[in-house]
């Protein structure tokens, strides 16, 4: 979801074929995935656009100056659930500082 050619096909055929990794093991091992993912056209907040669903979502007060992180309360979309969701977003919105 990093890249701008992944359109929700098949992840190990897109890895193998496009990205020229073996296989998904030989992707997860390499040392600076973190900045393939972000470099070039490459980008974690294209990831994040193409989310479109979450599951769970936290309320929560941040508090920078403390490093504090409260969670206030939590919401389950139940109509999601049959969908891909994720809520990783909430992470890079708490350490986007």
């Amino acid at each position: 979801m990093h890249t701008p050619g992944y359109q929700g096909q098949d992840v190990k055929n897109y890895l193998r074929q496009v990205l020229g990794f073996h296989n998904i093991e030989e992707f997860k091992a390499k040392k600076d995935i973190y900045n393939y993912l972000n470099t070039k056209d490459h980008s974690f907040r294209l990831m994040l656009s193409k989310l479109q669903y979450k599951l769970v979502v936290n309320h929560y007060e941040l508090s920078k100056p403390a490093f504090e992180l409260k969670i206030l309360h939590t919401d389950i979309l139940w109509e999601h659930e049959t969908k891909k969701c994720s809520n990783i977003n909430e992470f890079f919105e708490i350490i986007d500082w």
